[in-house]
């Protein structure tokens, strides 16, 4: 089946990681989470694979699987989802896959993550003081070099220098 790609709006197919046209990442639609229902038999190894899932400890892993029914993670595709089912279910254990509505679009993640990425990266590309590492800094006018030349010569602070601190009041 052919999907619209969300950021060139091209077709590709659903089952692509990526687009083929601009290489935007491509996720289901379709979010998923697993609850564990019950441990069966193995519970010390159902434990291990909640620690694994989870991302928890020891003791906050046996609570989990004392307090039954618990949701273990959402927010994830069908692949990722049959994983965490295989991992569980080949040790006897219960659970029970819904559809999640509360977890944001992957999509909309990834564009989130972009966007973010692209700020960090504007932030770096401004000049900034090497003395405060602050970016208030202004430009340095020729007028304000000259008069500064004019009134201290040789030992004027701007001869060379293009920014200026507002801040700390470094030149540079």
């Amino acid at each position: 089946m052919l999907i619209k790609c969300p950021e060139c709006g091209k077709e590709i197919s659903d089952k692509s990681d990526k687009c083929i046209h601009c290489g935007y990442p491509i996720f289901s639609e379709v979010l998923y989470e697993i609850k564990l229902i019950s441990c069966g038999e193995n519970k010390v190894k159902v434990i291990k694979n909640i620690r694994e899932v989870m991302s928890v400890g020891l003791k906050e892993a046996v609570d989990i699987a004392d307090s039954l029914p618990h949701l273990l993670v959402g927010g994830l595709d069908r692949n990722n989802v049959e994983y965490i089912e295989k991992m569980f279910t080949s040790l006897g254990a219960t659970v029970e896959i819904n559809k999640d509505c509360k977890s944001t679009n992957k999509n909309n993640v990834v564009k989130k993550i972009l966007e973010l990425e692209n700020n960090v990266e504007k932030e770096e590309r401004k000049p900034h003081c090497p003395h405060c590492h602050s970016t208030n800094i202004k430009s340095i006018s020729g007028l304000n070099r000259g008069i500064s030349i004019a009134v201290w010569g040789v030992f004027s602070k701007k001869i060379n220098k293009s920014f200026e601190c507002r801040d700390c009041g470094y030149t540079w």
